[in-house]
């Protein structure tokens, strides 16, 4: 078989490509970005095991594969660590860790669990190292130094090779949702901006990176840099989405969509030549420092029926530090009123508990909920600030001693747990902070549910106390 090139492809060893993330409301994109690539360049044999709908051990067992591949962010690494531990232990196979985490943290690479570590976006290091195991059956320290983007051992020593430059527009590849389970396209409630409304829903990335360097945010060193896809590619995939999988809600993943209006003319005009506008409703992330009518004239024309703004504080002196500096309160303000004029819903999440940021600070954000809900905001989140690795937040939190990335509980990075107060300023109890946040909490919760019984009041505020209470809340509520 020859590729689009006229090259022979290669074939490939049986790959198991696995997610240890549990979401049921959000497919693994990024294992099927991979499939996708692997199979447009190579003759690949390629399957996803999904934690959210099998066991990822017996999978693999039957599955039967020769490599297997894992994905991990932050709050899950220790799990992805853990099921390598037993892969190796019962299977003796091969190991690769890619993803956000290993990528921005590679210190914490674990030699005992793991083979070798992408580091950077994988498919072009992953395709690498899949013909290099096909050629060679095993992983050699002297091949492995020849491809870019890697951190292994070699005799007890850590070896990283030169830096992958980022993925070049024109080879990213629609990713293959066939391997997806197919009951993430199953008609349900949306999750995603458009509460309790039934929708066949799916995400999207019509473009990676942000041309802003906000302190807390990971993704951003991830991407490297912002590339936009084609707009008739980003078609395409709507289209595919729409006609195949009977998609119709999208929801784009981009961390920043609505970046310029001649943009978001492109990518329009693009699904008006596949007469697909109005076929289905897309949702999005924007800035209030880019909100204009132009702007939001615009995304009406595409059908977009949600937007989400990262409002993260209601003091001007927190958020020009968390957003180095490029949005105001009042702009925020403003942009959300002018996105309910032209009759989008209207989203955001907030961070409680930033490094300076005191109790009259925080009293701000709570004053800024009050506002969104009296201008018909539907939902805010709200969760406590948190270091990811590779941001400013996480050479604070290093410097604090609070972090050792070889011993680390990477769970405690999930910004829904009140207790994991790593920036709570000296000026505010443990008692103070957590009051306030359960304040913010309740403000921002009391947006999407409006009427709760007396019990699950109760039982929400417990869930601050005990992790096991919150993870039975969460599911009662997703119920």
């Amino acid at each position: 078989m020859t590729c689009l090139s006229g090259k022979k492809k290669m074939v490939s060893p049986k790959i198991a490509l696995v997610s240890v993330l549990k979401d049921l409301e959000t497919a693994p994109l990024s294992l099927a970005y991979l499939a996708s690539f692997l199979k447009k360049n190579m003759e690949a044999d390629v399957s996803i095991v999904d934690i959210n709908f099998e066991d990822p051990l017996a999978e693999i067992k039957k599955i039967r594969p020769d490599i297997v591949g894992i994905s991990s962010v932050a709050v899950v690494y220790n799990s992805a660590r853990q099921l390598a531990k037993q892969i190796k232990a019962e299977l003796n196979l091969p190991v690769i860790i890619g993803g956000v985490h290993v990528s921005t943290c590679p210190e914490s690479f674990d030699e005992t669990a793991f083979d070798v570590g992408v580091i950077g976006e994988g498919e072009e290091t992953f395709l690498e190292l899949i013909r290099l195991y096909a050629k060679e059956k095993k992983f050699f320290p002297t091949s492995l130094k020849k491809i870019s983007g890697l951190i292994f051992f070699e005799n007890g020593k850590e070896t990283r090779t030169s830096p992958r430059q980022p993925l070049s527009p024109d080879k990213i590849t629609i990713p293959d949702r066939s391997l997806l389970n197919k009951k993430y396209f199953e008609p349900k409630p949306s999750y995603n901006r458009l509460r309790g409304e039934i929708v066949r829903e799916a995400g999207m990335l019509t473009s990676r990176g942000c041309p802003y360097k906000c302190v807390f945010c990971s993704t951003t060193k991830f991407w490297d840099k912002v590339r936009f896809v084609e707009a008739n590619q980003a078609a395409q995939e709507a289209k595919e989405l729409i006609e195949k999988f009977n998609i119709n809600y999208i929801v784009i993943y981009d961390d920043l969509f609505a970046v310029s209006t001649k943009r978001l003319q492109e990518v329009y005009s693009a699904l008006e030549k596949e007469n697909l506008v109005g076929k289905a409703k897309f949702s999005c992330c924007v800035r209030a420092n880019l909100i204009n009518d132009e702007t939001c004239a615009l995304l009406k024309k595409m059908n977009v029926v949600a937007v989400n703004f990262g409002f993260e504080s209601g003091s001007d002196q927190v958020l020009k530090y968390l957003k180095a500096g490029s949005i105001t309160v009042e702009q925020n303000k403003k942009a959300v009123l002018l996105c309910k004029k032209y009759g989008f819903e209207v989203n955001g999440s907030f961070m409680i508990g930033s490094p300076g940021e005191t109790k009259e600070d925080i009293e701000k954000t709570i004053e800024l909920m009050d506002f969104l809900k009296d201008n018909g905001v539907k939902e805010c989140w709200c969760g406590v600030t948190v270091p990811y690795p590779a941001t400013q937040l996480w050479v604070i939190a290093k410097n604090k001693g609070l972090i050792d990335p070889k011993k680390f509980e990477w769970e405690s990075l999930n910004p829904s747990y009140a207790w994991n107060q790593f920036f709570v300023d000296e000026s505010i109890t443990k008692k103070e902070f957590l009051k306030l946040y359960l304040k913010a909490k309740e403000k921002s919760f009391e947006m999407s549910i409006k009427k709760q019984s007396f019990p699950m009041k109760i039982l929400w505020k417990l869930a601050f106390i005990s992790p096991t209470t919150y993870f039975f809340i969460k599911k009662r509520l997703s119920q």
